[in-house]
């Protein structure tokens, strides 16, 4: 006898390993989202599914939460990939070298 384990997304889709079925639906999520990160090097807008690349944060500047479900959307990134940010709020957000931490900008 053999033991199988799976993981079935929301959608129905099935999965050999946690992690990535975990990340299926994370990128379902996002190809609805109106979260956007900004490109330090480039000034380039991400949003969706691209967003949660590891180079999409080594050159990020700044983040734009526009609504509720965007603020919702970083929370299930941060919970994904377990990297925790001041980011709480909408509003824009960028980030500082000097204090090595997120920024609400203020606008006036």
């Amino acid at each position: 006898m053999k033991h199988v384990e799976y993981w079935i997304a929301d959608d129905g889709t099935q999965f050999d390993d946690e992690i990535d079925c975990k990340r299926y639906e994370l990128k379902q999520r996002l190809s609805q989202t109106t979260l956007q990160v900004i490109n330090s090097e480039t000034g380039i807008a991400y949003e969706g599914q691209s967003i949660i690349t590891q180079k999409t944060y080594n050159e990020c500047e700044a983040v734009i939460v526009k609504d509720d479900k965007a603020l919702s959307d970083m929370k299930a990134i941060q919970d994904f990939t377990g990297f925790y940010y001041e980011i709480d709020s909408i509003g824009k957000w960028r980030y500082d070298d000097d204090e090595c931490k997120w920024i609400k900008e203020v606008v006036a």
